[in-house]
């Protein structure tokens, strides 16, 4: 089978949360092709607003019209990333998007906050072959999502 193929059916079972081969090459390949652009955008200067919105643009799955992600901002593929109207991240929001990541319109995140849909086994001989799964996250409207506060 073509290699292609099999990356298609690997990534459709990350999505659908059943075991899939993370080791598959695609995957490396997907993950330095969003790598690359992320580096850029967290690279630009922060006056450089229209062309970080294109970055953002081009990585995510979609977003509404009003949205800032304070640099620097991580994420393992983008495109399983979908952000509502009126979104702001504080700085190192990091998502870990194997599963879809569905944002609401009208919310907030706080600095430092990891958003993770990776799942991986606690048999050291299932992680040792790359097998691994992913849960979707929901993050309605108007919600908030701080980090602790030393006070």
């Amino acid at each position: 089978m073509e290699d292609n193929t099999i990356f298609r059916q690997e990534w459709e079972k990350m999505l659908c949360g059943e075991i899939y081969d993370a080791q598959n090459p695609g995957f490396h390949k997907k993950l330095m092709d969003t790598r690359m652009a992320l580096h850029e955008y967290n690279s630009l200067p922060p006056d450089q607003e229209k062309r970080m919105r294109h970055i953002l643009h081009m990585i995510l799955g979609s977003h509404g019209e009003h949205m800032l992600i304070n640099q620097p901002f991580r994420c393992d593929y983008g495109c399983n990333i979908y952000i509502g109207e009126n979104f702001f991240a504080n700085f190192n929001l990091t998502v870990l998007d194997e599963a879809e990541v569905r944002i609401g319109s009208n919310v907030f995140i706080g600095p430092n906050v990891s958003i993770l849909t990776a799942c991986h086994p606690t048999d050291p001989d299932e992680r040792r072959d790359g097998r691994q799964w992913a849960e979707p996250v929901t993050i309605g409207n108007d919600v908030w999502i701080g980090t602790a506060d030393a006070s």
